[in-house]
């Protein structure tokens, strides 16, 4: 018997993202898309169209908070203080306790309508607590195939989403900062 509870939890652990969390991801792709969202990350982006749709990377990756900016952070991310006192260490503590190595998920990957003619990759995270994290960048370096955020981010600039859902599945709230990488 509790061999068969730790394989079905195993099981639904390693099987990816929950089938009803595909809809956020989805709802955050679809913002995502739109050219207004991305102004902050290029003044120019809206135009030509051929940036749209955006592709994504693959994998679901460990995006770190590093890619947001305090503000943010102690907003929407910082809210319980009893564990961590000091905002360093609860970004430490948070970017430890979110590690994880990056995966595909097939089915999620079948929502996402990639672009040969795009040079923009987004990459989300895992949901944690209603919040999705994704970050957006130009594939400047040309590579063919990109399969990590890390890839395309080294001396170029970034724009990281925050998403906060609702109990309704739809977004409640976006936050962005821009990233510049050296």
């Amino acid at each position: 018997m509790i061999n068969s509870i730790i394989f079905f939890l195993l099981s639904f652990y390693f099987q990816g993202v929950p089938e009803n969390d595909h809809q956020k991801y989805f709802e955050a792709y679809e913002y995502i898309n739109e050219c207004a969202n991305l102004k902050e990350l290029d003044k120019k982006v809206c135009k030509t169209e051929r940036h749209f749709p955006v592709n994504v990377i693959n994998e679901i990756y460990p995006l770190s908070l590093l890619i947001f900016n305090n503000e943010i952070i102690e907003e929407h991310l910082y809210t319980d203080k009893s564990k961590y006192k000091k905002i360093n260490d609860f970004m430490v503590g948070y970017d430890q306790e979110s590690d994880f190595e990056p995966y595909v998920d097939k089915e999620l990957s079948k929502l996402f309508s990639n672009n040969e003619k795009s040079q923009l990759y987004v990459a989300f995270s895992k949901l944690k607590n209603n919040m999705l994290f994704a970050e957006v960048a130009y594939n400047v370096q040309s590579l063919e195939d990109v399969k990590s955020i890390k890839e395309i981010t080294s001396f170029n600039s970034s724009l990281a989403f925050l998403f906060i859902f609702d109990e309704n599945d739809k977004i409640k709230k976006v936050c962005t900062n821009k990233n510049q990488y050296n």
